[in-house]
């Protein structure tokens, strides 16, 4: 009986006007979402390889630039790496420039990828809805639930059945979609093709049904405890919104609030009077001392000089490090409060999945640091010294013994012999058990919800009046 009952009702979804539209929509995102996946990892490898060529065409001992490779995998969850900086200028003692990551756009709000989670927490979710809100309460309408409730398959047995019925109409879109993306990627990529992708496809379908059981659910326990669709699709529409803006929204208020950090112009104040007080105080100091006879040659000044220049670029180097740290921390409690949503939860599964996201960036800034050390050794056996250094530079003029002569922070000195062994910086590519590792906090998060509304559906079904 209960295979007749999921029959019938796949049979009635896939059938319905619903299903016609996420069929239609799914295709068309899905082939949209691959093209433009497609061309923007050919326009990034083209300039990813442009840059890397031209890196290790001209080695420096003064600076290089580490190059974060496309993701293979973003077409599943991009993740926003477009926004996050790609090129990483390094100099000696593991000194970090952040490149640009490229124009933003100001007066409008950035356009999302169009990305398989994407699809999946937005268009997906909205659907699972419409097709679950009347599951029950249309029932009680037409005057059909206590004909069901009549047989001997229990309550719970009947809300299984539907929500089995449901889950099976959203994954055959969810397939199609998949199908024509795929077809796209691989005849531009075909290299992509490989048991590691089918690996990180069929954990994808998982993790979108675990997803979609959620707003199944939700619609399951309101279909049954409000006798009105119409009000049951109003909630739902309520809770959609709430799930998919306003709790992220939220989240980034609440972690401001939590760790309050600088705004750049306020950190651009402080710089100034740090320069002054841990740099130039210092130099003045070495002056004065200078002016009373400590020093007998401009080389005992300049290296007085120089050990202050090099104590200051370290403070200032600290200094912006722990602006970065902050702000990571920051959106790390931003991602943390939002987990509340399980759409949040969903998408940061996805980025996992995908080796993507803050993850992607922070793994890469991790590479450069382990090579930083690499690059310190080379410099160190070919100049024999690493100079400290930072993006602000110092200088000035004075006089010793009548003499006029200059004051400046030491640079760094370039190699000019053979450079051939230059060190390559290569990431080390992440394994699937990794991100996998890395999306057991989300799919955690997603197994509670779907535990908490499956208990909701199956009380409210037993409160259900079938009258």
């Amino acid at each position: 009986m209960i295979k007749t009952i999921i029959t019938r009702e796949f049979l009635e979804h896939i059938h319905s006007l619903q299903f016609f539209v996420l069929m239609i929509i799914s295709i068309i995102l899905f082939a949209v979402g691959a093209w433009v996946a497609v061309d923007s990892f050919q326009e990034q490898t083209d300039m990813y390889n442009k840059q890397v060529t031209e890196t290790y065409n001209n080695p420096s001992t003064v600076m290089t630039a580490c190059h974060r490779a496309p993701g293979l995998f973003s077409f599943i969850a991009d993740g926003g790496l477009r926004t996050q900086p790609f090129q990483v200028r390094l100099r000696p003692r593991g000194s970090m420039s952040p490149d640009s990551s490229g124009e933003r756009n100001y007066k409008m709000m950035d356009v999302p990828n169009l990305d398989w989670a994407f699809i999946v927490k937005i268009v997906f979710s909205l659907f699972a809805l419409l097709l679950a809100y009347r599951s029950i309460s249309g029932e009680k309408e037409q005057g059909t639930l206590r004909l069901i409730m009549s047989n001997s398959l229990g309550r719970a047995r009947i809300i299984a059945a539907k929500y089995a019925s449901i889950l099976f109409a959203l994954l055959v879109p969810l397939a199609a979609g998949m199908l024509v993306s795929l077809i796209i990627i691989t005849l531009y990529m075909p290299a992509l093709f490989s048991p590691v992708l089918v690996a990180r496809l069929l954990i994808f379908v998982l993790l979108s049904s675990g997803y979609f059981s959620i707003f199944i659910l939700l619609g399951l326990t309101l279909s049954a405890l409000i006798t009105k669709s119409s009000v049951v699709l109003l909630t739902l529409l309520s809770c959609w919104l709430c799930f998919t803006s306003i709790v992220p929204g939220m989240a980034a208020i609440v972690s401001g609030y939590i760790s309050s950090i600088p705004g750049e112009f306020e950190m651009a104040q402080k710089t100034g009077p740090m320069i002054q007080k841990d740099i130039w105080d210092r130099i003045q100091d070495i002056l004065s001392r200078s002016e009373k006879g400590e020093f007998t040659t401009k080389e005992e000044i300049l290296a007085e000089t120089d050990k202050a220049f090099m104590a200051g670029q370290e403070l200032l180097r600290n200094h912006f490090s722990e602006y970065r740290n902050a702000v990571r921390e920051r959106n790390r409690m931003t991602r943390l409060v939002s987990r509340i949503s399980p759409v949040s939860l969903f998408q940061f599964a996805a980025e996992s999945l995908a080796d993507s996201g803050p993850l992607r960036q922070d793994r890469f800034m991790q590479e450069i640091q382990r090579y930083s050390a690499v690059y310190d050794d080379y410099i160190l056996r070919k100049t024999g010294k690493l100079i400290t250094t930072s993006v602000y530079s110092f200088g000035m003029s004075t006089e010793f013994k009548g003499e006029p002569f200059t004051i400046e922070s030491p640079r760094a000195e370039e190699y000019t012999g053979d450079k051939s062994d230059f060190p390559r910086f290569r990431e080390r590519p992440q394994v699937l058990l990794a991100d996998i590792r890395n999306a057991l906090l989300d799919i955690a998060g997603l197994l509670i919800w779907n535990l908490l509304l499956a208990g909701c559906a199956f009380i409210a079904m037993l409160r259900c009046d079938v009258r």
